[in-house]
Order: C-alpha cells, then sequence, then structure tokens
C-alpha cells in the first residue's frame, strides 16, 4: 500500500515522516482533500473561467532547491528574524547585523531607525506569505523591493496562480515561489497550516547555510496570544493592509487565524527541528528560554503524544511557580 507521502521522499529536511499524519487540527481541509480537489481543477478547470489551471500541483513533493539562491545562501551565517515583540528593550541589534544575511519575515517597509537597537537595520531577503494585504503593501513599497536580494514567498499560491504570483513576477527582485506540493508535505506531517515563519525556516535548512540565527519568533506567546503579537511598527502595517478584529486590547485569535494555524502543533515541530539540526540552528534568548526541554534532551525519543503533555505541564508550572520542567530553575534562566 502507498505511503500517504508518496510520490515524494520519506522526510523533511532529514527528519523522517511519521507513518500516519497526525489529527488535522485546522478549519481548512487537509492536505490530501486540497490536492485531490486541485488534481481535478487541473484537469477540468473552473466553471465559466477560462484560464489555464494545468500548472496546480495535485501529489506531495520534495523541496526544489533554486539555484540562483542557492548561490547566495551557500556557506552563509543567516539571521531569520521575525516581528515579535520579544525582542524589544533586548538590544540585539548589532547582533542580527552582524549577520552575512539577514531575512525577515513578512514585512513591506525598511527597518525604522528607533527599532534598529532591537532588531537590526538591515533586510537582505524577505519571506512572505504573499498574500492580498501583504502584496498591497509590498506594491506601495516597490523601492523596499527592489532593495531585496530575494523574494521567498512561503504560503500556499495555489488559489492565486493567476492574479498575486503574476503581480510578483512583475517587481524588480528575484523571486522564489515554494512548490505548493512541498507545503502541503509540510502542513499534513505537523497536522495544521504552518505559520510563514516555520515554513521559511524549513526552506531555509533545505540549503548549505553555515549558521540559522532565528530571533523575533514567540509562537502567539508559545501559543496563547497573551498581547501584542508584533513590534508595534509591524502592527502599524497589520492594520493598514489588514481586516483586523482587538479583544481585550491585543489582536483577535480570529484575525491570527489561529482556526487555520495551530500553534501547539508548529511548537512541537519546531522542536524536532531544533533535534535534528541543533549544529545549523541557533536561538535568541527567548526561544531558548522557551525551548529548552527540546535543547536539554529532555523530551528525546517521546512520542508527539507525551511531548505535547510535558509541554502543557511545562506551560503551567511557568504560569504558576516561574519554573521549567527541563532545568529545575526559574524560566528564564538558561544553563
Amino acid at each position: 500500500m502507498p505511503k500517504w507521502y508518496e510520490p515524494s521522499s520519506d522526510n523533511i529536511i532529514g527528519i523522517p515522516l511519521d507513518e500516519h499524519t497526525p489529527k488535522w487540527l485546522c478549519s481548512s481541509p487537509p492536505p490530501d482533500r486540497q490536492l485531490r480537489d486541485l488534481a481535478r481543477i487541473a484537469k477540468d478547470g473552473l466553471p465559466n473561467d477560462n484560464r489555464d489551471y494545468s500548472p496546480l500541483i495535485d501529489h506531495f513533493t520534495d523541496y526544489n532547491k533554486d539555484p540562483e539562491l542557492a548561490k547566495i545562501l551557500s556557506g552563509k551565517r543567516i539571521a531569520f528574524v521575525g516581528p515579535a515583540p520579544s525582542l524589544s528593550g533586548q538590544k540585539t541589534g548589532s547582533k542580527i547585523d552582524s549577520y552575512d544575511l539577514v531575512i525577515r519575515i513578512n514585512t513591506a517597509y525598511d527597518m525604522p531607525e528607533y527599532l534598529w537597537e532591537d532588531y537590526g537595520a538591515r533586510t537582505d531577503l524577505l519571506v512572505s506569505c504573499l498574500n492580498i494585504p501583504k502584496v498591497a503593501g509590498l506594491s506601495d513599497n516597490l523601492k523596499f523591493v527592489e532593495s531585496l536580494k530575494y523574494l521567498i514567498q512561503a504560503n500556499l499560491s495555489m488559489w492565486d496562480i493567476h492574479t498575486i504570483t503574476q503581480i510578483v513576477e512583475t517587481w524588480p527582485v528575484p523571486f522564489h515561489n515554494v512548490c505548493d506540493g512541498y507545503i502541503f508535505k509540510i502542513d499534513a506531517q505537523v497536522g495544521t497550516v504552518c505559520n510563514t515563519g516555520l515554513i521559511g525556516a524549513i526552506t531555509l535548512l533545505n540549503y548549505d547555510i553555515q549558521e540559522l540565527y532565528i530571533t523575533g519568533f514567540n509562537f502567539f506567546d508559545m501559543g496563547e496570544n497573551l498581547g501584542a503579537p508584533y513590534n508595534d511598527a509591524h502592527l502599524k502595517q497589520s492594520l493598514k493592509y489588514d481586516p483586523v478584529e482587538f479583544e481585550d486590547n491585543k489582536l483577535s485569535s480570529k484575525t491570527l487565524r489561529f482556526d487555520i494555524h495551530n500553534q501547539e502543533e508548529q511548537i512541537y515541530y519546531f522542536g524536532k527541528i531544533l533535534e535534528y539540526h541543533n549544529s545549523v540552528v541557533t536561538l535568541d534568548p527567548y526561544l531558548q528560554d522557551n525551548f529548552n526541554m527540546w535543547t536539554s534532551g529532555a523530551l528525546k525519543d517521546k512520542s508527539r503524544k507525551e511531548v505535547q503533555s510535558i509541554f502543557k505541564l511545562d506551560r503551567l508550572l511557568r504560569k504558576k511557580f516561574n519554573l521549567t520542567v527541563a532545568s529545575n530553575t526559574k524560566a528564564g534562566e538558561n544553563k
């Protein structure tokens, strides 16, 4: 009987695939169903639509490296920077800018000077979901787009194949679209539609890089959505281009689409990445603290169910006693 991931290989960046995909925790249809729908559309098209849908992917695939992107990334030390407020006040901007390449996520602007001290000034490459609001923001700032060495789309492009993709291909920047078949494979293994940052990290780890320093990520307060999800510059961009809702002075779970992007499943898989790529991936203090169970080896050889149970206990200990499961010390104290 064929494996669920065939005809692709049995791993993602060297991490073995599960024999069976986990429970699908997402309001969008599961990847296998979407692939069946895409196969039908590629063959028959859509009613009252004469456009060509034959390029749509209908199966899981492995990652196809972009040769030009490979030249830029090869052997480089990379700072992969998200917009989480966990960097505020950390004064890590000079460290970020010291890397060979600085790659940011879902932004559409040069970093404002008042954030340089914490977030760094440079943006060499951009990883973006390129949904309609992100494309609108970038279209309004083509000078920023032109300054980039590369633009990487780390999101499903299937429904925008005749709209957004064609717009982006007119922009003055080299463009790499991560294949939908590969993103579907990642989502199926993780168990939810992944954040742009997680897809971006996996994409970059397909290349021969020296280091991937991941910073400015917090998985929306480790899935708890406790406060502002972004620094204020990124939040202003969201308010300008995205329809948003506030709830208790923070972006609502509906706005952040937690119904689509289950954070707990992504946190688990990010931990797997740390297990398999600890010689390349380095973390900022926030991530070191919150993923110490993985980096300390406390979760080695544990099942997904066991890991997630331990993780819930760890979150409870942090809230109630400021302790962690892995270190028996106060949260925030890295050994």
